[in-house]
């Protein structure tokens, strides 16, 4: 998963802004933030880990 990214979470879909390692055990683990198109939280961007995101989609410069 890249920026631009498109992804479903429990509270709706989103777009990946922001990437952010969160740990070097086994390999790393990162955290991807996502503006949310209804962010029903008063931050943004909001973070999940890759379990909790679904529905994958790349982004796709139009040419």
């Amino acid at each position: 998963m890249k920026i631009g990214d498109h992804c479903n979470t429990r509270y709706g879909a989103g777009e990946i802004v922001h990437i952010e390692h969160f740990s070097r055990i086994n390999g790393g683990l990162n955290r991807y933030g996502l503006k949310l198109v209804n962010n029903p939280f008063k931050f943004e961007p909001v973070y999940f880990f890759p379990e909790e995101l679904s529905g994958h989609t790349e982004h796709h410069e139009n040419l």
